[in-house]
């Protein structure tokens, strides 16, 4: 933040051209203020390069959160094709029963369930309870 250091400058040339002594009362104070004022406008462009560091990253996040969400559920409205379940293999499918939303999970992720478990809908968030099918 380029503009806030120029002001403490700036501030530090106009509490200079007061002539104040540096020995004195108000020219320690003044000078003290000056510092601190300078430390803090460092301080903020540190925390402001870490936060857009930061942002990047979730950025980041969220791009790879979207792609793996467009591999794991269909789109709002599309309706699975019968006819495609060389694709779905080792996948149990189920429907919400709040928004019909077609959840699909690792069929080796409900089999290592010996009671069943339960998953979160992406499309309403309602908890839903999948039973692990006995052999």
């Amino acid at each position: 933040m380029e503009g806030l250091r120029s002001r403490v400058a700036y501030l530090s040339g106009l509490v200079e051209g007061l002539a104040i002594e540096d020995g004195s009362a108000q020219g320690r104070v003044l000078a003290e203020m000056v510092g601190i004022l300078g430390e803090m406008a460092e301080a903020i462009d540190e925390v402001r390069e870490a936060q857009e560091e930061l942002a990047g990253y979730i950025d980041e996040v969220d791009e790879d959160l979207t792609d793996l969400a467009g591999d794991l559920y269909l789109p709002d409205g599309e309706e699975e094709d019968d006819d495609e379940d060389d694709d779905d293999a080792g996948l149990a499918k189920l429907h919400c029963p709040n928004c019909g939303q077609l959840l699909a999970l690792a069929a080796g992720v409900l089999a290592d369930q010996n009671q069943g478990m339960s998953v979160v809908c992406p499309g309403c968030g309602t908890l839903v309870g999948v039973v692990a099918e006995e052999d």
